[in-house]
């Protein structure tokens, strides 16, 4: 990779990490499959390395899906329910502000659940992209490894 070494979240025995903080830094219109998506953009820790990434709000929803799977008996945070009403909004540009607040409360109430806070899929799904190369990553060092 360009710029620095290539990382996986789920790689290497740097023991368990932990997802301490997720900030969604705006939006941004982006084409994909010829059509044009809103985008959010991700930034976290995830242990000692800084992400960033670009998540479609439906991508949220996914994850909501798949920690209520990997999770079956934790009880989860009282913000999801704003992420599933917030889907059926229909004006654009509020939808946008409104989901920009609802998504950073869904966010800062998983990183307050220690086992969502280490569960691989939150993990996996701040870590930057390299499918998508799209985000970035940067070690405790300084160093940054491009998601090319």
């Amino acid at each position: 990779a360009v710029g620095g070494p290539l990382c996986s979240p789920t790689g290497g025995a740097r023991g368990k990490l932990t997802v301490r903080r997720i900030q969604i830094g705006g939006s941004e219109m982006r084409e994909a499959e010829g059509k044009l998506h809103t985008v959010y953009k991700l930034s976290a820790t995830v242990g000692p390395f800084e992400c960033v990434s670009f998540r479609r709000f439906s991508e949220f929803v996914r994850l909501h899906a798949s920690l209520k799977r990997a999770h079956p008996a934790l009880k989860m945070p009282p913000s999801a329910k704003a992420l599933k009403l917030s889907r059926r909004q229909l004006q654009p540009l509020k939808k946008t502000e409104e989901r920009l607040r609802v998504l950073q409360a869904y966010c800062l109430d998983l990183v307050a659940v220690l086992e969502l806070a280490q569960s691989g899929t939150l993990i996996e799904f701040c870590w930057p992209s390299s499918e998508k190369g799209d985000g970035r990553l940067v070690a405790p060092d300084g160093s940054e490894a491009s998601m090319t």
